[in-house]
């Protein structure tokens, strides 16, 4: 079977959805969009309901975390986003970031032998080193209610082979498809399914299960146990992963056992 599917059908992915519950209460889908963020942004402040999830098999603006292009096969991936209006407080929003991946983590293991980790702060890897999913939430938090609101995108390599990443990425991607054993293509409906379950038990856990995916998150992470070097607040740090914060900042051990908390950085790295 060719990595190559049909468009997305937004009918399949509602059949295929568990129990109803928020997240995908709506599904569309559309051949080509300039960026799903910017769609949900624009039915957002026109008072759309939470839980709508807009996909698209290309976008011609696709971005990640600062700025950054998102690169992606036409028809072999899964760009989508969710429009979300939490009701907890506003401050602790940036705990989407960490329950999206604990959610993508735990979705795509239903197809894979291995364990998929978290790179903090918005990234999925599996094999150590090979990201699979990045995320990017985008929030807004005016006074009237179409203001307030979260923006939740998600880019999830699905089929793509390797000559389809661009060069500069080939040694650090890696499809769905390339992290499973058999190397099958997947059905990208079952999939987008199983992410907007997986999504919205977490969403709906709410602050009182915050507690339990926190740990979940910092055991999946790809620093756990490692030392890490981190690039912000306009120097280089080092130390050694220490747990996530309250809101899902980077927690490091610095020299001399002080621990330093860090909300986000230009760059993050491992070191061995």
């Amino acid at each position: 079977m060719s990595p190559e599917q049909d468009g997305l059908n937004a009918e399949r992915i509602r059949e295929l959805l568990g129990e109803p519950g928020v997240i995908g209460r709506d599904v569309q889908t559309f051949p080509e969009l300039d960026s799903t963020n910017d769609a949900i942004h624009r039915l957002a402040a026109e008072g759309e309901k939470e839980g709508l999830a807009i996909f698209a098999d290309r976008q011609l603006r696709g971005r990640g975390r600062r700025g950054a292009r998102w690169e992606s096969a036409p028809g072999r991936d899964l760009l989508f986003s969710v429009l979300l209006r939490p009701s907890f407080a506003a401050e602790h929003w940036a705990r989407l970031t960490t329950l999206a991946a604990v959610a993508v983590c735990r979705a795509l293991e239903k197809y894979l032998d291995d364990a998929a980790e978290i790179k903090w702060p918005n990234d999925v890897y599996l094999q150590k080193r090979r990201k699979v999913c990045g995320i990017l939430l985008e929030t807004r938090a005016g006074n009237r209610t179409t203001e307030r609101y979260a923006a939740l995108g998600i880019g999830v390599n699905v089929n793509g082979e390797k000559d389809d990443f661009p060069e500069a990425l080939r040694q650090s991607a890696i499809s769905l498809r390339m992290g499973r054993r058999d190397g099958a293509v997947v059905e990208r409906e079952r999939v987008a399914a199983r992410l907007l379950d997986e999504l919205d038990r977490t969403y709906r856990a709410g602050e009182a299960g915050w507690p339990e995916l926190r740990v979940e998150a910092e055991a999946r992470s790809v620093f756990q146990g490692k030392g890490v070097r981190l690039q912000g607040e306009g120097a280089l740090h080092e130390g050694v992963f220490a747990g996530l914060g309250d809101c899902g900042e980077l927690i490091l051990e610095v020299e001399g056992g002080a621990r330093r908390v860090f909300g986000g950085a230009e760059e993050v790295q491992r070191m061995e």
